[in-house]
């Protein structure tokens, strides 16, 4: 078994306008900083998903406005470690194409359904042996073509885990 997780991490924070991927000025000085304590206090902190501007912080090497690190536009910073990991998901997909293959997805939705939801999708479609398991308790849709190789379950992913935890007293 092996998991994986290309999403971006919450606790990361990235230049707003990605700057070291887009001005050679900055020589990647602008990568993606962790700061966990601070998205806490976004977050108890926030009103309609908006923060007091006193809490946006600002990039140490370009001064530039800093926000959560997400694929929402072309802005996206991804640093090495993002690479490393992308990686070793597509060596790992490329190992087992040709055999059989489970993929679980859990509560994804059209947020960025091409990172997670269409790879499946296309993945379960094209090789052989490959069966999708899409637990969502909202966007269940599934194409025609791979319905006889999809399990479908619609619940609250929490719950799902739960239960098979307490099942095989993971």
């Amino acid at each position: 078994m092996k998991l994986e997780d290309l999403r971006p991490a919450y606790n990361m924070l990235q230049q707003k306008y990605g700057a070291a991927e887009l001005d050679p000025i900055y020589n990647g000085g602008c990568d993606l900083h962790p700061d966990l304590d601070m998205v806490k206090q976004m977050r108890k902190l926030d009103q309609d998903t908006k923060v007091p501007t006193s809490l946006v912080p600002i990039c140490p090497v370009c001064k530039g406005k800093m926000e959560v690190n997400l694929r929402k536009d072309a802005f996206f910073v991804e640093d090495e470690h993002w690479h490393q990991l992308q990686r070793a998901y597509e060596q790992f997909i490329n190992q087992y194409k040709d055999k059989k293959l489970l993929l679980i997805e859990l509560g994804v939705g059209f947020n960025t359904p091409g990172i997670i939801r269409f790879p499946f999708e296309q993945m379960t479609a094209t090789f052989k042996d490959t069966t999708l398991i899409r637990v969502n308790d909202t966007y269940l849709d599934v194409a025609f073509e791979i319905r006889d190789k999809t399990i479908l379950i619609q619940d609250d992913c929490n719950r799902v885990i739960s239960e098979v935890n307490h099942d095989f007293k993971c």
